[in-house]
This record gives structure tokens, sequence and C-alpha cells, in this order.
């Protein structure tokens, strides 16, 4: 996780730890929820890479 770029860890943890909608991270960020997609696709990708 700490390969990850801020804004990957805290929408990867949100999702996966906290069990938020991507809606409910997009508030949380600020941003949109394809945004959000975006970087928890982003997030996995780089962590398969790593296991």
């Amino acid at each position: 996780m700490a390969r990850l770029p801020d804004a990957q860890q805290v929408a990867f943890t949100l999702r996966h730890e906290q069990e938020l909608s991507y809606a409910e991270i997009a508030a949380v960020l600020g941003t949109s929820v394809p945004a959000v997609e975006s970087l928890l696709f982003r997030a996995r990708q780089t962590l398969r890479q790593y296991l």
C-alpha cells in the first residue's frame, strides 16, 4: 500500500476497509464517481504487480 499515490491509498482504504460506496468516496475526496473508479482500478493494478 505504501507504494500507491496518496489518493489511491485513501480511495482503496475507504472502499475495502471502511466499505464506503463509490459515491461516498467521491464525496470524501471531493471528486467524481468516475474518478474514484479510475483511482481504484489503478490501485488494484499496482497492488497486483507487487503480490
